[in-house]
């Protein structure tokens, strides 16, 4: 929660896009995904987002595995977002400093596309 980690600064996605939106922020010179943050509040080192797409991946294989996988991120079910949550979360404990899985949805989302176009058919299962 806020009060048990306050160095974290975004608990919600609506908190991180005014602050990415600031001119201050504009200027800086930050990583690609600013928004994960250790539970100090120190910025995520470009080894662990690259360990951290890793384990992504390595979720989303276990939901085509499941006949999980949807076409679509938003289109995911419940029993697939409570297996990917629960992989990732235990993995990676700072995408729990969000409300509603703000944060690992954000990441999801952003790389789910490529990620299927690279490795699914079009019914979700894995290219031959």
């Amino acid at each position: 929660t806020p009060e048990t980690h306050p160095d974290i600064h975004f608990w919600t996605l609506k908190d991180y896009k005014a602050w990415i939106d600031t001119p201050k922020v504009q200027v800086a010179d930050r990583g690609k995904e600013h928004y994960l943050k250790d539970k100090d509040g120190s910025e995520v080192s470009g080894k662990c987002l690259t360990e951290i797409q890793a384990v992504v991946c390595g979720a989303w294989a276990k939901l085509v595995n499941q006949k999980l996988a949807p076409q679509i991120w938003g289109k995911l079910s419940a029993s697939g977002q409570h297996l990917f949550h629960s992989l990732m979360e235990t993995s990676y404990p700072l995408f729990t400093y969000s409300e509603g899985h703000q944060k690992l949805e954000h990441l999801a989302q952003n790389l789910y596309c490529a990620w299927c176009i690279n490795n699914l058919d079009k019914v979700c299962n894995w290219k031959k």
